[in-house]
């Protein structure tokens, strides 16, 4: 596989398979000169079978190839319908505008608004206001998911969901490995206190995100993993951004020389799901009107690195970060 930095690589396997590369950066927490970035990282979606998926919600596959996923992303950011846009949506303006691609850390409350972290520089009321994250500093796209017919027919209803880690074929999971650093400025845990030069474990997993949103309008953040640097560190919710529990203040604020509350607080509180097996149902298939097809569920994915984490700052050389999403179906009993 090519391996490009500050570019955004993508291939497809099965559904869908997104390798991109990070910029290369160093920042002040650490004293080391460790640098952020990602070598690959990997998205996989896969449905079980018997689901088709589509990203116009009119042509539907049991795989999508690489071009589509690119025109999914680029048609969602340039506000572009993909039947109506076709003629747009050349593959030379996919792919030019694909390429402006770079994940980078980002916020958000609403899978909707996204905002910088690390680059907010606006002062206001004394405090530093994140700016609007540039498009494509994120993923997000439209999927269609809907039942496949059997034999012409459908009579049952199906209920839509991730693939949790509790079942046995295909998961739902967040990979990557952690790496080992050295810290410059003291850190404080719900569990302990760190000192400039001790040795801390982060695991850029733990700054991953995945937003669905689902029903029109009901909007789901997953959160698997939270370790040191998160802001939802052992089970703390994200509405609780105490400065001297969170190693991202002490980044910001150190790297910015400013007073312990001079990165502005969220004030909008997101609720975020710990584990894939929580089954939250995206929506529900259901038979047509003439019960010879099923009508389809339109899903956002949003994915992103969360920048209130200070996981984010150190990515693992020579590994990966991956997404394993996973769909599956369930009658409605």
């Amino acid at each position: 596989m090519r391996r490009l930095k500050n570019k955004l690589i993508l291939s497809i396997v099965m559904i869908a398979f997104t390798a991109i590369t990070l910029v290369s950066t160093t920042y002040a927490w650490f004293s080391s000169n460790v640098e952020a970035w990602f070598d690959d990282f990997d998205l996989e979606i896969q449905n079980v079978d018997g689901l088709l998926a589509s990203i116009d919600g009119v042509n539907y596959y049991s795989e999508i190839d690489e071009a589509k996923l690119k025109k999914a992303v680029v048609a969602k950011f340039d506000g572009l319908d993909i039947i109506e846009d076709n003629e747009v949506l050349t593959n030379s303006y996919v792919n030019d505008r694909f390429s402006k691609l770079e994940l980078a850390p980002v916020s958000t409350s609403d899978l909707v608004n996204f905002t910088t972290v690390d680059n907010a520089c606006t002062k206001a009321n004394g405090y530093y206001q994140p700016r609007t994250a540039d498009a494509y500093s994120y993923l997000s796209f439209d999927l269609y998911l809907k039942v496949q017919t059997s034999k012409g027919k459908a009579n049952k209803n199906y209920n839509i969901s991730f693939v949790g880690n509790s079942d046995e074929s295909r998961v739902s999971d967040i990979k990557s490995g952690e790496t080992s650093v050295k810290l410059s400025n003291e850190a404080a845990t719900q569990d302990a206190t760190y000192n400039p030069g001790d040795i801390i474990k982060v695991d850029p997993k733990d700054s991953m995100r995945i937003g669905i949103i689902h029903d029109d309008a009901t909007k789901t953040i997953y959160e698997p993993y939270s370790g040191l640097g998160s802001y939802a560190l052992d089970g703390n919710t994200d509405s609780e951004y105490d400065p001297n529990k969170n190693a991202m203040f002490t980044y910001f604020n150190n790297s910015h020389n400013t007073k312990l509350q001079a990165l502005d607080n969220l004030d909008v509180y997101k609720n975020t799901v710990k584990s894939f097996d929580n089954d939250v149902v995206f929506g529900t298939c259901v038979p047509n009107a003439t019960n010879t097809d099923y009508e389809a569920i339109k899903l956002t994915v949003c994915i992103w690195i969360e920048g209130y984490d200070a996981d984010y700052f150190v990515g693992v050389d020579n590994d990966i970060a991956s997404f394993y999403l996973s769909f599956k179906m369930k009658e409605v009993i």
